[in-house]
């Protein structure tokens, strides 16, 4: 099943204010930011329909040592903000990262695809129907970490659809 829509929030450059906000969530210890950007975001999908008849929202997980190590999973902030917007739930017992890599900031495109590949895994307590759902990541850069979450859920729920939603697209 392809991938049926995809969007991000903004656009990722170097040195710009997006840079700063996503370093802010990610690495200084501010998950608001993603609250915040998630709120925001889901005012505007709600006006133009993007989120209309969407099962729920599945965050990329974070690795359990990365996570305890940030405190947090910047991307379940994001879900957090869009959730009380929205009113769709948040999925994080579906999909689990097994494997800790190492950050992706500075590989090339093949780095990348083969530093993701295999990482996922479906857990097995909950089924997904065959609507709708929303993977979300913070920025979309080669689409190397979503591509690998979607190859998992697909080979496990080859009936349901997915979307994509980022923060920012670098």
């Amino acid at each position: 099943m392809p991938l049926v829509k995809a969007a991000a929030m903004l656009h990722l450059n170097a040195s710009s204010r997006v840079e700063a906000l996503l370093y802010h969530l990610k690495y200084g210890n501010k998950p608001k930011v993603g609250l915040f950007l998630g709120k925001r975001y889901a005012e505007i999908l709600m006006e133009d329909g993007f989120l209309k008849d969407m099962e729920a929202f599945i965050p990329i997980p974070l690795h359990p040592k990365k996570r305890k190590w940030r405190g947090y999973n910047q991307t379940e902030e994001f879900a957090k903000g869009l959730h009380q917007i929205s009113g769709i739930p948040i999925h994080t017992n579906i999909l689990k990262r097994k494997v800790h890599t190492k950050t992706q900031t500075l590989l090339s495109r093949y780095e990348r695809m083969k530093n993701v590949e295999g990482v996922f895994e479906v857990l097995p307590n909950k089924l997904l129907s065959g609507k709708e759902y929303i993977l979300l990541d913070d920025v979309l850069t080669t689409g190397a970490t979503l591509s690998s979450a979607l190859e998992t859920l697909q080979a496990t729920y080859p009936s349901t659809k997915f979307s994509v939603l980022c923060i920012a697209k670098a």
